[in-house]
């Protein structure tokens, strides 16, 4: 192997290890932290792989939420199903497919290492591949599912935050099957809270009320705490970068 091809493993190694990272260290970020920048990962030789339909195996989450997948699922799942780059099999197309293929065993295999240990092997991904007859596997990671509300005492804003990465493993792939990946962390705030200073300013009179609602206004505050917004539509947001990052299909 060339000096040219060994470096242009090393590269794309690094490049792996710090989407990989990047995507576990998501649910680090702290309360006062903003958004992050998409971060991605595309195999030097992808347009050799001859990639156009893809399975897609689930989520793994990392978020340090219990129920984050009750909702990220749902959100991820109709996220796929609507871009048009791709030939995507859902859940139950990829259910049936192994089944009939008596591959249902691996296919629960695959998914199992992948939740537990974000790992999908090179030999089993390809005897997948052939089963369900697609190019590639098509998996999903929630590394952020946080929602912050204000203190009624406090100043400043609610939020909601969420991370998700998407990763393309091929059999194909070199050195190994990832092929593939993006991942983007997006917060998303409410207007400005500030609190109105207690009871004694709340039982003030009428005057002083409309004079706090106009002034209000005018600087774009609020002075009910407000709720998060809704971290589906965050979601959403993070998955349009993420897919609109897709390569063209080959």
């Amino acid at each position: 192997m060339g000096t040219v091809r060994l470096l242009r493993l090393g590269l794309a190694t690094l490049a792996v290890l710090a989407l990989i990272g990047g995507s576990a260290g998501c649910n680090k970020k702290t309360a006062a932290g903003g958004s992050d920048v998409l971060q991605l990962y595309v195999s030097p030789s992808w347009s050799d792989y001859g990639i156009s339909t893809l399975a897609y195996l689930g989520e793994r989450n990392t978020s340090g939420e219990a129920n984050a997948l009750n909702l990220a699922s749902r959100v991820i799942g109709g996220e796929i199903r609507n871009q048009d780059k791709y030939i995507v099999l859902g859940d139950k197309v990829v259910a049936d497919r192994a089944q009939a293929a008596g591959k249902t065993e691996l296919l629960d295999h695959l998914r199992a290492i992948w939740r537990s240990d974000r790992v999908v092997d090179k030999f089993q991904a390809g005897e997948l591949c052939e089963a369900l007859g697609v190019d590639a596997l098509l998996v999903a990671e929630v590394s952020d599912w946080t929602q912050y509300t204000i203190e009624p005492t406090s100043e400043g804003t609610s939020w909601s935050r969420a991370g998700i990465a998407l990763y393309i493993y091929s059999p194909k792939g070199e050195p190994g099957p990832l092929v593939w990946g993006a991942n983007r962390v997006l917060r998303e705030d409410s207007l400005p809270y500030r609190p109105s200073g207690g009871a004694a300013q709340l039982a003030g009179s009428e005057t002083s009320n409309a004079n706090r609602q106009r002034e209000s206004r005018r600087d774009n505050t609020l002075e009910t705490v407000p709720p998060p917004p809704p971290i589906e539509n965050v979601a959403r947001a993070v998955l349009g970068e993420v897919l609109a990052a897709l390569p063209p299909r080959n």
